[in-house]
């Protein structure tokens, strides 16, 4: 199975998982040869920022008035310092950071919080390639505006 084919059946079952409703629309693949194999030929579509963000729906809102979840609600973060919004529990390591969510470290975060904060957590443990990445973080920049 190729990394996007399987990045879109997590999003999927990520999907089933915290109830969120995902179109065929949303998650629609092209073709279906066979293969010699007996495999199917499938080939997804790219999935916008908009889509990826349900696999992030389960735990963040992203909304003006949204409520904070298991993590905060991603309404308004560009720009905003890290462990920064009221009401959430944050790890004391991202507390004791000097971060400021931007582009580059939204994307860093998404590709590895852990890594980029060490003794930090969050439930997500990243399946998006690095471009999956970029289009997921303009979504919440832009879902802001």
């Amino acid at each position: 199975m190729s990394y996007k084919a399987r990045s879109a059946l997590i999003i999927l079952i990520l999907g089933i998982c915290f109830d969120i409703n995902l179109s065929s629309q949303e998650l629609s693949f092209q073709g279906n040869d066979i293969e010699e194999s007996g495999a199917p030929n499938v080939k997804p579509t790219l999935l916008t920022g908009e889509q990826l963000y349900t696999a992030c729906s389960g735990c963040h809102s992203i909304s003006v008035d949204g409520a904070h979840r298991v993590g905060p609600n991603l309404y308004g973060i560009n720009q905003q310092p890290a462990a920064s919004r009221q009401g959430v529990a944050y790890s004391d390591a991202l507390t004791a950071t000097k971060i400021v969510w931007d582009r580059p470290a939204l994307i860093g975060w998404v590709l590895s919080a852990e890594a980029m904060v060490p003794n930090t957590w969050m439930l997500y443990h990243n399946h998006l390639s690095p471009i999956e990445a970029e289009r997921l973080v303009d979504y919440i920049i832009s879902a802001s505006d």
